[in-house]
């Protein structure tokens, strides 16, 4: 039901071989991960509220492996410059990380809308409807 929630362009353009639940430790510690190469997304079990994020913040990632490149998108220079010049991260791992910025994005721009995230983070929105997006629905819609 959570996959239904997003464009069916989106849940294709991840590829996903499976999702699972998994107890192991370190998705337990992060609620959901998604494996480059066997392209699985394990979940933490009794993840509640947070599954709708969980599920597409990990769609992101797949998304984000594009012609057996992981980190297509989000290791763009265009992408770092964007992450490199913001200023404020929900969370450390996001502003470590640009990979994972770029699913936290990516996931945002899914649940809250374009609208919300062109106010909110305008250069973040104009890469992934400009750049990604365009990609995503023209191959997989």
């Amino acid at each position: 039901m959570a996959l239904a929630k997003y464009p069916p362009w989106y849940v294709a353009g991840a590829r996903v071989s499976y999702i699972e639940v998994s107890r192991r430790p370190d998705v337990l510690a992060q609620v959901a991960i998604y494996e480059h190469g066997s392209r699985h997304i394990l979940l933490a079990p009794g993840v509640g509220d947070l599954l709708l994020k969980a599920i597409g913040h990990e769609l992101a990632h797949g998304v984000d492996d594009m012609n057996g490149h992981p980190h297509y998108f989000s290791s763009t220079a265009v992408w770092r410059d964007i992450h490199a010049s913001q200023a404020y991260f929900d969370i450390p791992k996001y502003r470590d990380e640009p990979l994972e910025y770029f699913a936290d994005m990516m996931v945002k721009l899914m649940l809250l809308g374009r609208d919300k995230v062109w106010t909110t983070n305008p250069h973040e929105a104009n890469f992934i409807c400009g750049t990604v997006l365009p990609v995503l629905v023209e191959n997989f819609q």
